[in-house]
């Protein structure tokens, strides 16, 4: 049986704080946005639905506001449904494995890994206990609920 590769890589600012919910089961989900500039024309900032799953998402929490820099690895997840109308609807967002806060002093490396593996990956020396992802093994399990019944 062979594997896709489903990796994406994505440095923007975030567009509001994050969004910390829990679910019935007491999992932390945050959601962040992300807005990406690649051609430097603000006619053409694309934005970015992302989810941190768990004590990594509650431990970066704090860290998460609005207005600043990050740099995320993660994996696209497609949610598929119905509407009311019964219109065939869909939207993608990134599941983040990785998050770097980027500043002008330096940069912090998060690791969110599905196999378990908590080991955090630090760019610069820091005496702050790192955040220790727990996530569930299957992320299109989660019912992620929405105020709003269309995704954009």
């Amino acid at each position: 049986m062979s594997y896709d590769i489903n990796t994406c890589t994505l440095i923007g600012r975030l567009t509001r704080d994050i969004e910390l919910r829990k679910t019935q089961s007491g999992l932390a989900v945050g959601k962040i946005s992300i807005a990406n500039n690649t051609t430097g024309d603000k006619e053409k900032v694309s934005f970015f639905d992302c989810y941190l799953f768990g004590d990594f998402a509650e431990n970066m929490a704090q860290y998460l506001t609005k207005g600043k820099a990050v740099a995320i690895t993660g994996r696209l997840v497609q949610d598929r449904w119905t509407n009311n109308e019964g219109q065939a609807r869909s939207r993608i967002k990134i599941i983040i494995d990785k998050l770097s806060l980027l500043s002008s002093s330096g940069e912090k490396e998060y690791n969110s890994n599905s196999s378990k593996d908590y080991s955090q990956n630090y760019k610069q020396n820091t005496k702050a206990s790192p955040p220790q992802p727990d996530e569930p093994d299957n992320y299109n399990d989660i019912d992620i609920d929405e105020d709003d019944n269309i995704p954009f």
